[in-house]
């Protein structure tokens, strides 16, 4: 209930085999938080920093640069 008044930038990252935290939950953030941007990694699990950490950084690099 309170994502939405969250007015910051904010990524969500999560990877599309996650069993834990499943992408749905992912995608749901994403559509509460008012300047959220979604990444959903292919082929990654519940352990994206580990599974993909290039990517995972990649994303991070790319919203900080741009906020």
């Amino acid at each position: 209930p309170f994502l939405p008044s969250f007015t910051k930038p904010s990524v969500v990252i999560c990877g599309q085999l996650d069993v834990l935290t499943p992408p749905a939950h992912a995608i749901e953030m994403d559509s509460l938080l008012p300047h959220s941007r979604l990444h959903l990694l292919e082929d990654v699990g519940h352990m994206s920093t580990i599974e993909a950490p290039e990517a995972v950084n990649q994303h991070l690099l790319d919203w900080y640069q741009q906020i």
